[in-house]
């Protein structure tokens, strides 16, 4: 079964891989031989197969021409080992059998033309050696540019210049980034794992520098906690990503496209991979936590490297190694030796370690500065007055009505079709007392309750079920009354 129908809800949880992929596609990869099937594999990607190789034939290749290149491979490799032949089994014999091998795991297929025979590479074949070869390749992975191209792909979104097709593509680079960041923290401990305690001073310096810095690391981790790092403009691309949630426009052009390309008119599927691909992007809000995570693990990993190399540089001298040959030559002797240690002084001040120096710890750097400009000043303070005017809570609410009543009002109440919206407050307010008036009119106490919370002093009474139109907000009709106040008792 393909992705495209686990995401439709039809079949299986788990997708299929083999009904897209040859089944003995791994079994070269999964012998013996494995590292000398995967440098062929890698020969021919890089010759003929790959994006960087001449045009093919249309046809395809000659049988000739593939073995040849099998046999240049086989040239720079040692014996081979359990299904390798004899080393003096002439070289064509042994290109020809892995040639055999390859077409029968289905890496190649081949075809019979007349008299010739050609060799080519399926499809999808060819794209799945691609991902292997860049999953080998893959070095330390850029925050920046990633951050930059999602950014700069959604504002074309945004603008009506792209359709699904880049949306798609970002939300895609946006999991990739999150998925790769948390599994550097996997890589780092797995990493710490292998450096064996027994090597040399000098080889453990070299594997934990060649391996943990150049090859794990995060190309521009030291930057990404700076203002300037495109990081700290995630909250930007999130504002986005609502805004094209939010247009109706926008939404209703790019399901339009999910459905003309990638769901065959299917208009709820299409609606899905919509929502999944706005929810990748959503999820950026939490690499502040992945993030987080691995600095936990750097910082593991720089605590056991430095105790070790202290250790190491420490104990310099190799007191260990003369104590241990001391031990051992004692347990192999059959006499007594009276002196098992070399000349000198068992115990001297000049054999005593050193008092461990403080060292003083530097204060942190603190975070450059930005100075905005008068406009982006402007634009925070009505961004700030834009939040203010649409939240609303029960005294705000609360104030709203109580005036309203005393000055539009009767004794009786005030009808909603008599209050006079003047400004995006006053539509706000209004709002909320179209959802507490339905949230009284419930039938479960807990929506009434929370209802009751937000009319304090003052009472919403639905006044009728059918929706009435309103030049704002249509909504079923409500009345407010002011609650009146308890008698003391004398």
């Amino acid at each position: 079964m393909a992705i495209s129908e686990l995401i439709s809800g039809s079949g299986s949880h788990t997708p299929s891989l083999f009904t897209r992929l040859p089944g003995r596609l791994f079994a070269p990869l999964a012998s013996p031989n494995k590292e000398r099937y995967w440098a062929i594999l890698c020969v021919l990607y890089e010759n003929r197969f790959g994006p960087e190789a001449p045009l093919p034939p249309s046809k395809g290749y000659t049988f000739r021409e593939i073995v040849a290149d099998i046999e240049s491979a086989l040239l720079h490799q040692d014996a081979w080992g359990e299904e390798g032949d004899d080393p003096e089994t002439p070289i064509g014999i042994r290109a020809n059998m892995v040639m055999t091998r390859l077409v029968e795991a289905g890496w190649l297929k081949l075809e019979r033309r007349a008299l010739t025979r050609t060799v080519f590479m399926r499809p999808v074949v060819s794209h799945f050696l691609t991902q292997l070869v860049y999953f080998a390749e893959r070095g330390p992975v850029f925050v920046s540019g990633k951050i930059n191209v999602i950014e700069a792909s959604l504002k074309e979104v945004v603008q009506g210049e792209k359709l699904g097709d880049v949306l798609g593509e970002v939300a895609q680079q946006s999991r990739d980034l999150l998925e790769h960041i948390r599994n550097t923290g996997n890589i780092i401990r797995e990493l710490m794992e292998t450096l064996d305690l027994e090597m040399t001073t000098a080889q453990y310096v070299r594997t934990f520098f060649a391996n943990y810095i150049e090859q794990v690391f995060i190309g521009d981790y030291r930057e990404m906690r700076t203002k300037e790092h495109p990081l700290a403009r995630r909250q930007q691309i999130l504002r986005m990503t609502d805004a094209i949630d939010e247009s109706t426009e926008i939404r209703s052009r790019l399901i339009d496209w999910y459905a003309q390309y990638r769901a065959t008119g299917d208009v709820h599927r299409a609606e899905r991979l919509y929502e999944r691909d706005m929810q990748r992007l959503r999820d950026l809000i939490r690499i502040d936590e992945y993030i987080a995570r691995l600095d936990d693990e750097i910082r593991r990993a720089n605590r056991k490297a430095y105790v070790y190399l202290d250790h190491r540089l420490r104990s310099v001298d190799f007191l260990d190694a003369k104590i241990r040959h001391a031990i051992d030559s004692v347990l192999a002797s059959s006499e007594m030796l009276w002196d098992p240690f070399g000349a000198g002084d068992m115990i001297n001040a000049n054999r005593l370690a050193e008092p461990r120096k403080v060292s003083a710890k530097h204060s942190t750097s603190a975070l450059r500065s930005v100075t905005l400009s008068p406009r982006d000043l402007a634009r925070n303070r009505v961004l700030q007055r834009a939040r203010a005017a649409r939240s609303m809570n029960p005294h705000k609410l609360s104030t709203f009505v109580l005036t309203r009543l005393e000055t539009e009002g009767s004794q009786s109440g005030l009808d909603s079709s008599d209050i006079k919206l003047d400004s995006a407050e006053d539509i706000r307010a209004y709002q909320a007392l179209l959802a507490a008036s339905m949230g009284m009119a419930s039938d479960r106490a807990r929506v009434r309750l929370l209802a009751r919370q937000m009319t304090r002093g003052f009472t919403v009474t639905p006044t009728g079920e059918p929706d009435e139109p309103h030049p704002y907000i249509t909504g079923r009709p409500f009345k407010l009354t002011k609650n009146q106040k308890r008698k003391e008792d004398k």
